[in-house]
């Protein structure tokens, strides 16, 4: 237990303090700022409950400033080591009923932040004279980000040390479970932060991996006390889940897949799936059981291996010895590939390989997950459920109101008559499924995923597949033909992510359905088949989930619409709508109204139906189900066919809004506050993204900095070599910044901080290391590797890449709201026309970039620029014609322009002898050139159809021109 108790001088206060303590019955509590210049035995005892007063220590006030005591439970503990600082007091502890060793920094940062720089100093002194576990607790007087104080006094400068103190000494912090903050100034408006902490080195991530962070109820002080949960064991659960590591082990399938051929037949094909997976989870616990490897398996291999090498070095190994080693060889392999699949599988972490020298950063980033993911308590009317029990029921109870209710339909409306005049989709969606498609949809998921309830997930059926697959495929066809229930498969957990840290409430969660592979493989395939024609169902104004559409282009589109708005100075109202509890609260009813009217047939609507109708969920709480609760309405988060259905369901508003005839919106001067309506300005968050009508500041996107920072923790970098470390730099900038950069140029502050960032964690430095510590400049760094650099992504050649795909939308896309209202206020030969804005002087920069890598199939002409656009030969006639154009005064002329005005009078008077030599080609040209009325067809190496853009290789062709091959690449 951690507490800033601001002073024990009073004696009532003492007695407050020690029942606090008693309640939370710590093992070790540490106190900051007791304003104690002594601690006697009598003075601990008015504060400190029995168990903890006869073993304490402290470091004496300075006045009335400071001081702080450190004391734990005699019985449980014993101290070896007390080193007193200025701001930290350090003590070693050892169990008594264990080997277990951990040290234990108590911290009282200073207030006044001139001393600072001192305080973060001292904490680096003593991480050099510590080994072992060890916890840093305390307050420490400082922020991390802005999301740390409730208002806008955010000094940067201050964050950023404090980060980077955090980077060197490669500790992570322990994630606030229940509150947001820990700080209050007590006062009517308060002003609240996150001053107290608690961090963890990685040695203590291995040996207490079980261990949370919470608040407890704060008595008094303006100090929320933080208690830290400990445990050198993670819970186990008796959920089955059919691990991926065990397919390394050979004796696996032989042992399990007779048991799935010979289980006994059903009438009914879910059934017999349903009996075919219980007698095969059987087989594999028997399995497991009997071939466990002990955890003393890998030490005692190498010890075998090490021990015959040095015999070999004396003598000749005999044959029996010789056989031993290699079976030890072969063993420790097996157990090293088996131990590096059951972390990654676990860890999550896509980027970095799966093998044995990474198998420390996977065990230790599923360590991190779990414990995030770990719910301490929740809150139900404002009191705190901590037993499990307890927080099943509430958490069950909850989502059986949300689920579990079938609700009512408020429909005022036909629907029929609001989707009368659109494209109805084909009876393609209803043919006999194939094979070929389920074993599409099976092989296309990820192979870690977790599994359902049954316990099976996608890398056992792939592995099985030759076996499973006529099980498979007659339930498929029997669900097809409407033979089949789904009562007994269709089940799904419930795994609850937090959407806002520091909330502890039974709505902060998001719930996650894992289905049982059986049902998704039918729900995959069913979602391949919509994709195919959701195109032609869903307004262009939606962008998600769609393909051939990108939901950045709804950002830039809102971006261009308000900034058109402002530079005209036009009155305008933007409104944000969002679904609450979108997924959860879909009324089935409804979405059969809807998919009726959009003119699905009755097999497609029967089965969605019975998919809807036939499923349960329970909610996992750590690891552990609850009840199952029958679903009457909501869509699974989780399911692969929920967002289109979803889209399907939210389609009905959008065409309210385009079909009502009699909106009239009044300027109104004074708008006064309503129930659910917010006020606020720019920058506003849209789609993820910084939303403003002025250039963006370094400050909108701190955000996007400080995520792109938790993505590279240090911790992380002592766990890679420097090739993963690249891995893991690229793919922070593929998971964090491209949906960023594909809509915004990025300030050069910003790639100035992020490459800060990347470069910090490549070579393991803290954020003031010299140029000498980094191995490579930074810029060869960037370069690619057949140029004799690294291969890591270059911040701002990314960003360019990205944002030719938004001009090339508006020359490809046949599909896209944003592109179709651009072409009636811009021509494309030049990008000029009705639009402002800094987001718009962008993309006009890039423009002739774009022209370079790209020619034209010429159609009406109207949106190919006559001189800068490769449409006549090989190169653009401002290449050609270089002398010609210095004396044009119509260089924006596009084609069909140039074509009609035969480019008369588009020349000053006098024109040089080479330039009128020039014009007599130009206008044999202009009079071979024939028009249609097609659209001009834009044509590139990089071209990948449906409007997008090979950006990779952009990347690569800008990059080779600012770099040459390195022939020591080859070698590296």
């Amino acid at each position: 237990m951690s507490w800033n108790v601001r002073g024990l001088g009073n004696p009532d206060k003492c007695v407050t303090v020690k029942d606090a303590i008693l309640n939370a019955k710590p093992s070790i509590i540490c106190l900051q700022e007791t304003k104690l210049s002594d601690i006697i035995s009598f003075k601990a005892k008015t504060f400190l409950p029995p168990a903890l007063a006869s073993s304490y220590t402290f470091v004496p006030s300075v006045g009335s400033r400071g001081g702080l005591c450190t004391a734990w439970d005699s019985s449980a503990f014993t101290s070896t080591n007390d080193e007193q600082r200025l701001y930290t007091q350090t003590v070693t502890f050892h169990s008594t009923i264990s080997d277990i060793t951990l040290t234990i920094t108590n911290v009282y940062a200073p207030s006044d932040h001139c001393h600072t720089p001192a305080f973060l100093s001292e904490l680096s002194e003593i991480a050099d004279s510590i080994s072992g576990p060890w916890v840093l607790i305390g307050d420490f007087n400082l922020i991390r980000t802005r999301d740390d104080k409730n208002n806008n006094n955010f000094n940067r400068a201050l964050a950023d040390s404090f980060n980077d103190t955090i980077h060197a000494l490669a500790i992570s912090e322990f994630h606030l479970s229940n509150r947001l903050y820990t700080w209050t100034n007590l006062q009517p408006t308060p002003i609240l932060a996150r001053l107290d902490r608690a961090f963890a080195n990685l040695e203590h991530c291995h040996n207490f991996p079980d261990s949370t962070l919470y608040c407890l109820p704060r008595p008094t002080s303006d100090h929320t006390p933080l208690m830290l949960s400990m445990s050198t064991t993670i819970p186990k659960t008796n959920i089955f889940r059919f691990e991926r590591s065990w397919l390394h082990n050979n004796t696996l399938m032989p042992s399990i897949l007779p048991v799935w051929i010979n289980a006994p037949r059903c009438l009914d094909m879910a059934g017999q799936l349903a009996v075919s997976i219980k007698s095969t989870r059987l087989a594999a616990k028997a399995w497991n059981r009997r071939n466990r490897a002990p955890p003393s398996l890998i030490p005692n291999c190498k010890f075998i291996i090490q021990l015959f090498d040095s015999f070999e070095e004396e003598r000749n190994l005999s044959c029996h010895e010789f056989q031993v080693r290699k079976l030890c060889q072969d063993r420790l392999a097996w157990a090293l590939k088996e131990r590096a699949t059951y972390w990654k599988q676990r860890s999550k972490h896509k980027a970095i390989r799966e093998c044995d020298e990474n198998t420390a950063f996977h065990h230790t980033q599923a360590t991190m997950r779990r414990r995030n993911n770990n719910i301490r308590l929740i809150e139900v009317d404002g009191v705190q459920i901590t037993n499990h029990e307890g927080k099943v029921n509430a958490l069950t109870n909850y989502f059986k109101e949300i689920i579990g209710q079938p609700g009512t339909s408020t429909f005022q409306f036909n629907v029929h008559d609001l989707f009368s005049e659109s494209p109805r989709p084909s009876d393609s969606l209803i043919d006999r499924f194939t094979e070929s498609e389920a074993k599409e949809a099976l092989f296309s998921m990820n192979c870690n995923s977790a599994p359902g309830p049954d316990g099976f997930g996608p890398a056992f059926y792939r592995a099985a597949w030759n076996t499973v697959k006529s099980d498979v495929m007659n339930f498929l066809n029997a669900f097809h033909g409407g033979q089949v229930d789904l009562d007994r498969i269709n089940r799904s957990y419930m795994v609850l992510i937090l959407k806002k840290p520091g909330v502890c409430s039974v709505d902060a969660f998001r719930p996650i359905a894992l289905q049982n592979c059986s049902v998704k493989i039918l729900a995959k395939i069913l979602t391949r088949r919509l994709q195919r024609q959701i195109h032609d169902l869903i307004d262009l104004n939606q962008t998600g989930f769609i393909r051939g559409r990108s939901i950045s282009e709804g950002f830039v589109y809102a971006t261009e619409l308000v900034q058109l708005c402002h530079k005209r100075k036009l009155p305008t109202l933007v409104l944000k709508l969002d679904f609450a509890k979108a997924f959860d609260t879909v009324n089935w009813l409804g979405l059969h109204c809807v998919l009726q009217a959009r003119g699905f047939s009755v097999r497609w609507i029967n089965w969605i139906s019975e998919i809807l109708s036939s499923s349960k969920s329970a909610v996992i709480v750590n690891g552990c189900p609850g009840n199952w609760i029958d679903c009457k309405r909501g869509l699974r988060q989780g399911d692969p066919l929920s967002p289109y259905l979803f889209l399907l369901v939210a389609e009905t508003l959008q065409k309210m809004i385009q079909q009502a005839a009699d909106i009239i919106l009044h300027p109104v001067d004074n708008l006064q506050p309503a129930a659910v309506l917010q006020r606020e300005g720019f920058p506003q968050t849209y789609l993820g993204l910084p939303l403003s009508i002025h250039k963006l500041s370094l400050t909108s996107f701190t955000p996007y900095i400080c995520k792109a920072d938790r993505y590279l923790a240090s911790w992380q970098a002592s766990l890679l070599n420097t090739m993963g470390r690249v891995v893991l730099v690229n793919s922070v900038l593929d998971s964090q910044l491209n949906y960023l950069m594909s809509a915004l140029a990025l300030p050069p502050g910003v790639i100035k901080q992020v490459d800060k960032q990347r470069r910090v964690f490549m070579w393991g430095g803290n954020q003031e290391m010299s140029v000498a510590q980094c191995l490579v400049a930074w810029k060869k760094v960037c370069t690619a590797k057949d140029h004799g650099g690294l291969g890591t992504k270059d911040l701002g050649a990314q960003n360019i890449c990205l944002l030719l795909k938004l001009i090339h939308r508006l020359h490809t896309a046949t599909s896209s709201a944003w592109a179709s209202w651009v072409r009636q206020r811009a021509c494309l030969a030049t990008l000029q026309g009705d639009l402002h804005g800094q987001h718009w002087e962008v993309l006009w920069s890039l423009l002739p970039l774009y022209q370079a890598i790209t020619t034209v199939d010429l159609g009406n002409g109207s949106s190919t620029s006559f001189w800068f656009d490769v449409w006549c030969g090989e190169d653009a006639l401002a290449d050609r014609f270089p002398t010609l154009l210095s004396h044009c005064t119509l260089k924006d002329a596009t084609v069909a322009a140039a074509v009609a005005s035969q480019l008369i009078g588009a020349f000053v008077l006098r024109l040089s002898p080479q330039a009128n030599n020039e014009l007599l080609a130009v206008r044999e040209i202009i009079d071979n050139t024939t028009l249609s009325t097609c659209n001009d067809k834009r044509l590139s190496p990089f071209c990948l159809g449906l409007g997008k853009l090979d950006t990779s290789g952009i990347y690569r062709l800008i990059k080779s021109q600012s770099s040459s091959r390195d022939e020591a690449s080859t070698f590296i």
